[in-house]
């Protein structure tokens, strides 16, 4: 069943109450919809938290997005409430962001955080952790719906300009922000197709979801070659 409009696709929810859930342990607070609030904030699993490192737009347009249609999901800073770290830190030798050299790091590893901090450190745009990605796609389902977390991978990638820049500013965000950022949203939903590819074939509308995603958001913004590459994949994956 295809469909052109994400109001299709989107649930409607209520507000509710900020809580913290440790994952696995009990149940996240959420609305008649099923959607998790984005303020909570998620426990992360031990085996994520041994592992979890320090990682981590709407299309161009001429025009700045007014106050109200700027999305600000990703653009709050971190805290407390937010994201928090184990007090320890791991030396991790990861791939330096479009290169093949490795680079080592202390990383501190992740505790908890809320869903859109998730999002953010699993494509992160200064390094990618692996590891992270991995754990991630195995856990995510703890405390989040498959449905959900893709909404957010589309935001994530959607990212909107910041207002007021200047040309340099700008295009200093588009190579060293937007850009990697749109690589690691591609390559988790690469890993979620070869991975976990049930989510897209036996849910139909998800499916045409990302397919719209992918010929649309994906094609418009130049990659055109890994909108296609994906494309393939999740029809093979729903013959």
């Amino acid at each position: 069943m295809a469909f052109s409009k994400l109001d299709q696709y989107k649930k409607k929810v209520t507000p509710v109450q900020r809580k913290t859930v440790p994952v696995g342990m009990a149940p996240l607070e959420v609305s008649e919809g099923g959607e998790q609030p984005s303020g909570t904030t998620v426990n992360v699993p031990a085996k994520m938290s041994r592992t979890a490192a320090n990682v981590g737009t709407l299309r161009n347009v001429a025009r700045a997005p007014s106050e109200d249609e700027f999305d600000k999901t990703f653009y709050e800073e971190d805290s407390e409430k937010n994201i928090n770290f184990l007090d320890k830190v791991e030396a991790k030798t990861l791939p330096e962001t479009g290169g093949n050299e490795q680079t080592s790091l202390d990383i501190p590893a992740l505790k908890g955080a809320s869903l859109p901090k998730l999002v953010e450190r699993v494509t992160y745009e200064k390094f990618l952790d692996p590891n992270f990605t991995s754990d991630f796609l195995l856990t995510f389902r703890s405390f989040t719906s498959p449905r959900d977390l893709l909404e957010l991978m589309m935001k994530r990638y959607n990212m909107p300009i910041p207002k007021g820049l200047s040309y340099g500013e700008l295009q200093d965000f588009k190579q060293n922000k937007q850009r990697p950022i749109r690589l690691r949203v591609i390559n988790f939903l690469k890993n979620w197709l070869e991975k976990n590819w049930k989510d897209f074939t036996e849910d139909q509308e998800m499916g045409d979801r990302l397919h719209q995603f992918l010929m649309e958001d994906l094609m418009q913004s130049g990659n055109q070659t890994s909108a296609e590459q994906l494309s393939k994949i999740l029809a093979k994956k729903r013959e």
